[in-house]
């Protein structure tokens, strides 16, 4: 049920928004853009969906940088890196 108590916080993250500043972060460092490659999460969640959409923001608000490719990376380093390879 919906927890009323007033010591209760429900504590969440907008992982657009963080995708989003991730490409506004990325412009700080490299201001004249560049090719980005996108190694997503696990294929399918809600996570790893608005992740995306927030990085897609970015690029937009930023055309200096260009996706080129995407691959699955399931949040672990050695399956990012065979995507990758």
């Amino acid at each position: 049920g919906t927890v009323t108590e007033p010591c209760a916080y429900r504590v969440v993250v907008d992982f657009k928004d963080m995708g989003k500043q991730e490409i506004e972060q990325m412009a700080k460092f490299q201001p004249k853009g560049g090719n980005l490659l996108e190694i997503r999460g696990l294929a399918g969640t809600s996570i790893d969906d608005a992740i995306h959409a927030g990085i897609l923001e970015g690029v937009a608000a930023h055309p200096e940088f260009k996706i080129v490719g995407s691959v699955t990376g399931d949040w672990d380093q050695t399956t990012a890196q065979k995507a990758v390879a």
